[in-house]
């Protein structure tokens, strides 16, 4: 959450890639993922049509990261999230 709160502090970039895929010891909460899920919300202004590619390289990861993209749509979110376990198909989907 504060990497999060320190890329909204400043002036977010419409698309951003978050990479994952290092991640190691325990995995996230569906509770952490709606409250990050409603933190993005908060500041839509800032993002307004924006990108957000989650990579990730587990399975379980991965499950966690299409969660946080379906509440991102079930908030309406303005920014579209989506999980990749590739990061060159993330870097295309921000690209396309």
């Amino acid at each position: 959450m504060a990497v999060l709160k320190k890329f909204y502090a400043g002036t977010p970039t419409k698309n951003v890639l978050w990479d994952f895929r290092e991640i190691s010891g325990s995995r996230i909460t569906s509770e952490k993922l709606e409250q990050i899920v409603q933190f993005i919300k908060s500041n839509d202004e800032k993002r307004i049509t924006g990108q957000t590619a989650l990579v990730v390289s587990e399975l379980i990861d991965y499950g966690l990261a299409r969660m946080g993209s379906i509440y991102a749509e079930v908030e309406e979110t303005s920014i579209k999230i989506c999980a990749f376990r590739c990061y060159d198909d993330a870097m295309k989907w921000l690209c396309d």
